[in-house]
Protein backbone atom coordinates (compact mmCIF):
# COMPACT_ATOMS: atom_id res chain seq x y z
CA UNK A 1 0.00 0.00 0.00
CA UNK A 2 2.90 2.16 0.45
CA UNK A 3 3.36 3.11 -3.35
CA UNK A 4 0.04 4.84 -3.14
CA UNK A 5 1.19 7.16 -0.29
CA UNK A 6 1.45 11.20 -1.33
CA UNK A 7 2.21 13.13 1.54
CA UNK A 8 1.05 16.72 1.59
CA UNK A 9 4.47 19.32 1.21
CA UNK A 10 5.50 22.72 1.41
CA UNK A 11 8.63 24.33 -0.19
CA UNK A 12 10.52 24.41 2.73
CA UNK A 13 9.71 19.94 2.72
CA UNK A 14 10.49 19.18 -0.35
CA UNK A 15 14.59 18.75 -0.33
CA UNK A 16 13.12 15.55 1.58
CA UNK A 17 10.89 13.89 -1.26
CA UNK A 18 13.54 13.83 -3.68
CA UNK A 19 11.86 11.16 -5.98
CA UNK A 20 8.94 10.88 -4.49
CA UNK A 21 5.22 11.47 -5.24
CA UNK A 22 3.61 14.18 -3.02
CA UNK A 23 0.58 16.52 -2.91
CA UNK A 24 1.44 20.15 -3.22
CA UNK A 25 -1.30 22.54 -1.82
CA UNK A 26 -0.42 26.20 -3.98
CA UNK A 27 -1.37 29.36 -5.68
CA UNK A 28 -0.84 29.41 -9.64
CA UNK A 29 1.62 32.81 -10.29
CA UNK A 30 2.24 32.08 -13.74
CA UNK A 31 2.22 29.56 -16.47
CA UNK A 32 4.40 29.74 -19.38
CA UNK A 33 5.66 26.59 -20.88
CA UNK A 34 5.83 25.56 -17.44
CA UNK A 35 4.00 26.98 -13.96
CA UNK A 36 5.35 29.01 -11.48
CA UNK A 37 3.19 28.34 -8.19
CA UNK A 38 3.79 29.75 -4.47
CA UNK A 39 3.32 26.75 -1.58
CA UNK A 40 1.42 27.65 1.48
CA UNK A 41 4.61 29.00 3.50
CA UNK A 42 5.56 31.45 0.87
CA UNK A 43 8.21 29.34 -1.20
CA UNK A 44 8.16 29.40 -4.92
CA UNK A 45 7.94 26.25 -6.63
CA UNK A 46 8.43 25.03 -10.52
CA UNK A 47 6.21 23.23 -11.75
CA UNK A 48 7.34 21.11 -15.18
CA UNK A 49 4.65 20.55 -17.24
CA UNK A 50 4.02 19.08 -20.59
CA UNK A 51 2.41 20.67 -24.01
CA UNK A 52 -1.00 19.06 -22.84
CA UNK A 53 -1.01 19.91 -19.67
CA UNK A 54 -2.24 22.74 -17.29
CA UNK A 55 -3.25 23.97 -14.13
CA UNK A 56 -7.24 24.93 -13.82
CA UNK A 57 -7.86 27.50 -11.17
CA UNK A 58 -6.29 30.27 -9.26
CA UNK A 59 -5.26 27.36 -6.09
CA UNK A 60 -4.63 24.27 -7.08
CA UNK A 61 -3.03 20.67 -5.13
CA UNK A 62 -0.30 19.30 -7.87
CA UNK A 63 0.37 15.64 -7.16
CA UNK A 64 3.35 15.34 -9.03
CA UNK A 65 7.21 13.62 -8.22
CA UNK A 66 9.30 15.67 -6.92
CA UNK A 67 12.67 16.60 -9.03
CA UNK A 68 14.67 19.07 -7.04
CA UNK A 69 14.72 20.51 -3.91
CA UNK A 70 12.19 23.51 -6.30
CA UNK A 71 10.84 21.59 -8.92
CA UNK A 72 8.15 19.39 -9.28
CA UNK A 73 7.44 16.96 -12.60
CA UNK A 74 3.86 17.45 -12.78
CA UNK A 75 1.18 14.28 -12.82
CA UNK A 76 -2.07 15.71 -11.88
CA UNK A 77 -3.67 18.73 -10.88
CA UNK A 78 -6.98 19.47 -8.37
CA UNK A 79 -8.77 22.50 -8.77
CA UNK A 80 -9.07 24.12 -4.85
CA UNK A 81 -11.17 26.62 -6.74
CA UNK A 82 -14.74 27.05 -5.66
CA UNK A 83 -17.70 29.30 -5.97
CA UNK A 84 -20.43 31.31 -4.32
CA UNK A 85 -23.16 28.82 -4.96
CA UNK A 86 -20.57 25.82 -4.63
CA UNK A 87 -19.95 26.83 -0.40
CA UNK A 88 -23.62 27.43 -0.93
CA UNK A 89 -23.52 30.99 -0.30
CA UNK A 90 -26.51 32.96 -0.67
CA UNK A 91 -26.92 36.95 -1.11
CA UNK A 92 -30.21 37.56 1.37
Amino acid sequence: MSEFQSPRVNAARLPSFVGRTVRLPCKVINVKGGALVEACDGGQVEVRLTDSQELAGTYVEIIGQVVSESCIKFMLGLSLDCSDKELGRRDY
